[in-house]
């Protein structure tokens, strides 16, 4: 049996997501998750299925068989 990756310190989090059939990278912020994908708020990447979707929503959910990979955003200086 695999080990689950622990998710919890990305929650509330700025974090870079590669949606599967895209070329460039997007950014929000996820606010939790369960099994089948994360809530997530504000950013490109809600600003992108907002778009693709026709919506104006400020959170969005983001099922897992789309992302093809994500990481934690660079802080940011000030």
């Amino acid at each position: 049996m695999s080990e689950r990756i622990r998710l919890d310190p990305l929650v509330n989090q700025r974090v870079i997501f590669k949606l599967r059939g895209q070329d460039h990278p997007m950014e929000s912020t996820i606010l939790g998750f369960d099994d089948t994908g994360y809530w997530i708020k504000g950013g490109t990447l809600v600003e992108y299925l907002n778009a693709v979707e026709q919506k104006g929503d400020d959170v969005c959910f983001l099922e897992s068989s789309k992302i093809e990979w994500f990481q934690r955003a660079p802080s940011r200086s000030k």
